[in-house]
């Protein structure tokens, strides 16, 4: 989008608990046009074609999991 001639950008973001669907729907949005974070979680055992979430947000999830 643009407005006035400066490009505006506007965040996605997909909320979720785990095994609900977010990196599935992630991966939708990135199909459709969204870009994707930068240094995106890999593949592991149970999702083998990556989790689609950045790494930094699930080390600070990580970090505030054990406060509530």
């Amino acid at each position: 989008m643009k407005t006035a001639g400066k490009a505006r950008r506007i965040a996605v973001v997909v909320l979720g608990m785990h095994r609900s669907g977010t990196s599935a729907l992630t991966r939708v949005l990135n199909l459709l046009g969204c870009d994707l974070p930068i240094n995106l979680y890999g593949a592991g055992t149970g999702n083998e074609t990556g989790h689609w979430e950045p790494s930094s947000v699930i080390a600070v999830n990580e970090r505030l999991l054990p406060s509530a």
